[in-house]
């Protein structure tokens, strides 16, 4: 049991860092890269953690190991429920919608990263404190060391791999549900074990099983949405891809959507890139000379060379391939 725990501590430290991650990610094609939404979002993760910890912690007080087990087995798929179900498939419209109705980037992301990601990351983060009390008895300190230090290594894979590995082989949302199925096999192992232990079969633990499931067949089903290639490379910066689909063209880097233009009209449908162009637009002095660096996917430069009062756009980038 003591190896089974340390894989989870493992698993668990994995997927809070790959969620945080994946949630600057997604939030990029909205608000664009920037330190205030990225801090935010640790923010509220590392806030989550802390809180779930603590509450974790004292939950344990005179639990056997059934009502650990059982305890754990609901936490981690409730996690993993909420991102297959609510945070990935809301998240979009959630920070849309605050933006267009609270006149401050900094509330609405703010408020965007609690509704998303204080839930699931709150629940998920009493698996540390939950599977101290399991482990407790003799060299209790070393063993809670050992599950901290495993735990930190999975965050640091988390937040190297996801980027690196998952989002050029599945892209960002299935990155996302491969986290939701991790925390679905963790429950599926807890469940089982309890079950070989107590003879006892949770509720929650059929739900996880359904939850590992449909994550997978997510992850398996491909992309019926037609896409044509245009052009596809990589480089020690980025893999890039240019494609079309439904209509729209997308610049893809790392298998994240960074831009994008309608075909037909040409003009960008990223917020962010629009929230940029109006800051811009309202200086109404005469010949603006504009510096973009980093390129904003180049759809903001194309998106600016159509406006009057500007005599020149100079774009920048790291990666001389763009």
């Amino acid at each position: 049991m003591t190896l089974l725990i340390y894989l989870i501590s493992f698993l668990e430290g994995f997927t809070t860092l790959s969620i945080e991650i994946i949630a600057i990610r997604r939030f990029t094609p909205i608000i664009g890269t920037n330190s205030i939404s990225t801090s935010i979002i640790l923010g509220v993760i590392l806030l989550a953690l802390s809180y779930g910890y603590y509450i974790g912690g004292k939950n344990t007080k005179k639990m056997e190991e059934k009502a650990l087990l059982k305890k754990l087995v609901f936490n981690v798929v409730l996690a993993s429920i909420f991102y297959l179900c609510i945070t990935f498939i809301f998240d979009k419209y959630i920070l849309e919608f605050l933006i267009n109705n609270i006149n401050s980037y900094f509330w609405a992301i703010l408020l965007s990263s609690f509704i998303l990601f204080f839930v699931p990351v709150f629940f998920a983060s009493q698996t540390i404190p939950l599977l101290s009390e399991i482990l407790k008895g003799k060299n209790t300190g070393e063993k809670i060391g050992k599950l901290l230090f495993f735990s930190t290594i999975g965050s640091f894979l988390g937040s190297v791999l996801t980027s690196s590995v998952l989002f050029p082989i599945l892209g960002v949302y299935k990155s996302a549900v491969l986290d939701s199925l991790i925390l679905a096999l963790i429950g599926v192992i807890l469940a089982f074990y309890s079950f070989k232990k107590f003879k006892e079969i949770y509720f929650t633990g059929y739900i996880s099983c359904i939850m590992l499931i449909l994550s997978i067949s997510i992850i398996l089903t491909e992309d019926f949405t037609e896409k044509y290639t245009i052009y596809k490379t990589a480089n020690s910066y980025h893999d890039i891809e240019i494609f079309e689909s439904n209509g729209k063209r997308i610049f893809s880097l790392n298998g994240g959507l960074s831009s994008g233009i309608d075909i037909n009209t040409k003009d960008s449908f990223f917020f962010y890139i629009e929230e940029i162009k109006k800051n811009i637009l309202q200086n109404k002095s005469e010949n603006k000379k504009i510096l973009v660096i980093g390129a904003a996917g180049f759809t903001l430069p194309a998106e600016l060379s159509k406006e009057e009062n500007i005599s020149s756009i100079d774009v920048v980038d790291v990666d001389s391939s763009l």
